[in-house]
């Protein structure tokens, strides 16, 4: 069973009974018609009992949290009433209350200037966890690695306008960083910033993107989020660099504010953005169909590796995926990259790669090579990054949450 929380009115020193009787039996209305709502959605066969079986468990999630996104105005209102029938009254409070499934009454004692209540630790279950931290300045760093191509085939043009492929991939040690800080505001703002200055800081970046869907769909309150983009990836490589960025945004606020979304809602949000986040969400090693969303766990295997990208050279997967559309119909060769295929002869630059490192492997729509338990040696025009490895996980937190 999850954990259990507790929405609560500190209406304890109110001096109006009927007041406190009227706000009170107003809430428990509310959240009632919406638990029904809830229980009619999933199907109109229940009956009374299944009816009583969800009041009895308190299991009422989905109906908390549209309770708390009918208008946050409403909060708003209640206070200003509470404080004018009773100064003292300081505030509309939301408390943890862990697992009392059993509905036992607990009590904590908390002071406010020097003004005592008595709270009722009382376990209504809802998802309006991230309140708890409302108000509160909260920071975050997640390691976004970047991931390399093992295999890739493409298996067909989607009605989409995308391509279903067939691709191994693996994480590696390389890593972008993200540092989240988060505060209460009055509006749902975002800014970015960072240390690369090949990627715009705006809304056309997938991480603003990532960010703002986050907000639309977890149902969090209004905040200031800023996001520090330390930037180790290549832009435009193949490597995910984007893709990771964004996985880890999503992963950093969900963290940040109590886990809002399960693993299921965030895999279904970077399906929403792109074609490698669920796998940049996951990381080690992976089957991956689809556009690439559709993840099988595989066997990992630690090796290392070696990097090498021409650095004046970025391609985009459009730009791949539509040279390997014009070229297909020619027959392709033996690659274990379908778009290596299709791109190789129209670009110097990697055909130098290839020609000196016959070995070398190009990760995604390219354009960087990677080569297996060897380095590549320093050339002019290029980056190389020798000694890396694989890793068997995807992002992740790196300070305390």
């Amino acid at each position: 069973m999850p954990e259990q929380y507790g929405y609560l009115y500190i209406l304890t020193n109110t001096y109006n009974t009927a007041f406190y009787i009227g706000v009170t039996s107003d809430l428990k209305r509310r959240i009632f018609e919406h638990k029904q709502k809830l229980i009619e959605g999933h199907t109109k066969k229940y009956s009374l009992n299944k009816l009583v079986y969800f009041e009895k468990y308190n299991f009422i999630v989905d109906a908390i949290k549209r309770e708390k996104n009918l208008k946050n105005w409403k909060r708003k209102w209640k206070i200003e009433l509470i404080k004018q029938c009773n100064p003292k009254m300081t505030d509309l409070t939301l408390w943890l209350c862990g697992n009392n499934m059993n509905n036992n009454i607990e009590t904590k004692l908390v002071t406010d200037k020097d003004i005592k209540y008595e709270i009722p630790n009382y376990a209504i279950a809802g998802q309006a966890r991230n309140d708890a931290v409302e108000n509160k300045k909260m920071s975050i760093k997640i390691q976004c690695p970047a991931k390399i191509n093992l295999t890739l085939k493409v298996t067909g043009k989607r009605p989409d306008g995308f391509h279903n492929i067939e691709s191994i991939m693996q994480t590696i040690s390389l890593f972008d960083y993200l540092t989240i800080n988060a505060e209460s505001a009055e509006t749902f703002e975002i800014y970015l910033s960072g240390t690369s200055d090949e990627i715009p800081y705006d809304e056309k970046n997938i991480v603003y993107k990532a960010a703002k869907l986050f907000g639309e769909k977890s149902g969090i309150s209004p905040q200031k989020v800023d996001i520090f983009i330390e930037k180790n990836i290549p832009v435009a490589a193949g490597l995910a660099g984007g893709s990771t960025d964004a996985a880890g945004t999503l992963f950093g606020l969900n963290k940040i504010f109590n886990e809002p979304l399960s693993k299921k809602e965030l895999h279904e949000l970077c399906a929403s953005l792109g074609s490698d986040l669920n796998f940049c969400l996951e990381g080690g090693r992976q089957m991956t169909t689809g556009r690439g969303e559709i993840l099988e766990p595989l066997l990992y295997k630690e090796f290392s590796l070696s990097l090498i990208k021409p650095l004046t050279l970025g391609i985009s997967a459009k730009e791949a995926y539509t040279k390997f559309a014009q070229k297909e119909k020619n027959g392709r060769a033996n690659f274990v990259n379908d778009l290596e295929w299709a791109i190789l002869g129209d670009y110097p630059e990697l055909q130098k790669i290839k020609k000196l490192y016959p070995d070398a492997i190009m990760s995604g729509s390219g354009s960087t090579y990677y080569i297996i338990g060897k380095e590549f040696s320093p050339l002019e025009g290029y980056m190389t990054k020798n000694n890396l490895t694989t890793i068997p996980y995807g992002v992740q937190t790196v300070t305390p949450e």
